[in-house]
Order: C-alpha cells, then structure tokens, then sequence
C-alpha cells in the first residue's frame, strides 16, 4: 500500500509538472534528481571522503545530467551510452560475487558518469524538438514512463500469479521468466495505448514502430533493474537508499529509466524524429 500511495503521489505531482512545465524546468529537476542516484551510487561503491566530498561528487552527476545536450554532439553522446550500458549490463553475466566496476575513487568517477549521462538522455527527450523550444517533448517522456513503468507493475504481477521459473537467481530471487514476459507484454500494449493516445500522427511513426520501441524499451528496463541489482548485492545491501516509502532510493526507482531513456533517444535520433 505505501509503494502505491508514494507512486500516486509523484506522479500527481509530475504529470503537471513534465505536460505544462519548461524543458529547462525539467531539466534542474532531472539534475536534482541525478545529484541524489549520485549520492547513493557513491556510497554503494564506498566512495571515500566525508560528506563535502559526496556532495561535491554528486554536483559533478547532477552537472552532466543538466548539461548532457550541450557538451557533446548527439553522435558522441550516444557512444558514451552504449560503452556505459554494455559494461553495467555485463554484470548479468559474470560469475557470482563479481562485479565488474571497481570500488573506491575509480567506481566514483565511473557512478558519476553513469548516472549523469543516462538520467541527461530525459532532458534530451525533454527538449524536443532540437531548437524548437520542447513543445513535443513532454510526449516522449510521458512515452517513456508509461512504456517502463507499465512494464514494471506487469512483471510484478505477472510473476506472482504465474511465475515458477527463476528469470536470474543470483541477482533477483524473486524475479522470474514468466514475469519478465509479463512486462514485455505489459510495455508493448502501453506503447501502442501511449501511441494511440498522445503521439503526434506522424507517417513514419505508427503502431509498428511504436510497439518495436516499447519491446525495446522495456527490455532495457529489466536489464537496467537486473544492473542495479548487482551492485546492490555487490555492497551487500538491499536498497540503495531509502528516500522513497515503499521503493528504496532514487535508483531503484528509476534505474530501469537509465537503460531505457538512451534507447528512446537513440531510436528517434536514428529515425529522425522530430
């Protein structure tokens, strides 16, 4: 009930805030929220330092969410996402007890990047189109937020009324085959419901299109749940912070958001769009 309840009461607050807000006002939100996964990323890899040090580290996170569309051109950023996504995805395949980002000082400059640069693939979606002042931008977040989390809640409750088959034991017990399914299921009907529902009409975006996104989308989300979970169990913990009743800290939260908004990005990159 408290997971619920602390859900409803975020997006009560940001469906207003994503529809009528500025991109820029997104973004310090997005950075805002960068800055905390930082945090909690540092103290999972045990960054040294005391509590300046973290906060300055996490101002570097939160810097490069903000900013992530102005430092590099789209081509170089989306060569940053892939080297990032595919070293934290090898995680799922390494033997137990491994993890493959290093500790320390080196797992700290590694956690800023990460999350800097995936939580700035929201502003980039935030800000289309390029140069026109974001005025679709809000639907392609709202795309996304429905396609991962929509998957979310199917995997969750596909796999308690059918789940048998563990999905990955090591990472996450609870998780299992039947469920992932579940979510693919799940993200494809909400992709082709958030196409028919807000999408602008567009000749080379239709429900094909939409729902080969959503089954992308919502695959990179239960791999970038599956990450996380690594280096949860790598620090010995069970959540990475606790800042939100009933789902743990900002990056259990949105780590599945970190795998997926760069695939958006880069798929309407790829195509074109806007």
């Amino acid at each position: 009930m408290t997971r619920v309840l602390s859900a409803g009461i975020a997006l009560l607050v940001l469906i207003p805030f994503v529809r009528y807000g500025s991109p820029f006002s997104f973004s310090l939100l997005v950075a805002a929220a960068a800055a905390v996964g930082t945090w909690e990323f540092l103290r999972l890899t045990r960054f040294p330092g005391n509590r300046i040090a973290l906060g300055l580290a996490s101002a570097a996170g939160a810097a490069l969410a903000l900013g992530s569309r102005h430092f590099l051109p789209p081509a170089a950023v989306l060569a940053v996402w892939a080297a990032l996504l595919l070293f934290f995805s090898s995680a799922l395949c390494l033997p137990p007890d491994v993890w493959p980002a290093p500790k320390g000082i080196p797992g700290g400059i590694l956690g800023i990047g990460f999350v800097g640069f995936t939580f700035g693939s929201m502003t980039l979606l935030r800000s289309f189109p390029e140069g026109g002042g974001g005025a679709e931008g809000w639907r392609w977040i709202f795309f996304l937020w429905i396609v991962v989390w929509g998957g979310d809640t199917g995997a969750y409750y596909g796999g308690r009324a059918w789940g048998s088959r563990p999905l990955h034991a090591r990472l996450s017990p609870k998780k299992t085959v039947q469920g992932a399914l579940a979510g693919l299921g799940a993200s494809l009907a909400a992709g082709i419901l958030a196409w028919a529902w807000f999408l602008p009409a567009r000749p080379d975006w239709g429900w094909i299109e939409a729902g080969t996104a959503a089954l992308l989308l919502g695959t990179a989300g239960q791999a970038g749940d599956l990450a996380e979970s690594a280096i949860k169990r790598s620090a010995g913990v069970k959540d990475a912070g606790a800042l939100i009743p009933g789902h743990g800290g900002m990056l259990d939260r949105l780590d599945a958001l970190m795998f997926a908004g760069p695939i958006l990005y880069a798929i309407l990159w790829m195509r074109g769009i806007p």
